[in-house]
């Protein structure tokens, strides 16, 4: 009910004591925000901006934005995540596995000698089945003995990286070297 003036009409209790009237008193308690709502207005975030925005926040955002932001269908802000400073060998190695990236993006890596210089990066390009055939073709020489086998056992990559990872294994096998 509202007074004229538009105040509220405090409407007695039945049965009003100290016990009735405490929780009145009592502020209602603010939800904490979870996870979910918080990744949510990340991905509004995203949504609202333009190409320019997303390349500038690909380059400047946080390692969930950089991780949103890779999978992008523009090559231009798929492509800019790779070039910002902030991106850690960890994140390039979750990339270099995912097989919702663009090819251009698995290709962008290997134009990076600092994040070639680590292993798994190299593993995971080469067993990645939407790693262009001829970055995975020159990434081989540089596997182990034990990824090479795996790899030539690997259903998902291309049949001429699986013949080429056999080879390659049996040649080092054969010479027992293991890099």
């Amino acid at each position: 009910m509202l007074e004229p003036a538009g105040q509220p009409v405090s409407v007695p209790e039945v049965g009003g004591g100290a016990a009735a009237a405490a929780p009145a008193k009592i502020k209602p308690k603010a939800k904490p925000k979870s996870p979910e709502a918080e990744r949510v207005s990340v991905l509004q975030k995203i949504a609202r901006l333009d190409v320019r925005g997303r390349v500038n926040l690909a380059v400047r955002g946080s390692k969930e934005e950089r991780a949103i932001l890779v999978r992008d269908g523009t090559k231009l802000v798929a492509l800019a995540v790779l070039q910002s400073p902030k991106i850690s060998d960890g994140e390039v190695e979750k990339v270099a596995a995912q097989k919702n990236v663009l090819e251009a993006v698995l290709r962008g890596i290997t134009m990076h000698r600092r994040i070639m210089k680590n292993y798994v990066i190299v593993r995971n390009l080469t067993a990645n089945p939407r790693t262009p055939i001829d970055v995975s073709m020159g990434l081989i020489k540089n596997l182990m003995v034990q990824d090479l086998k795996n790899l030539s056992g690997n259903k998902d990559v291309a049949e001429t990286i699986r013949k080429m990872a056999l080879r390659a294994f049996k040649q080092k096998a054969e010479t027992g070297g293991k890099g």
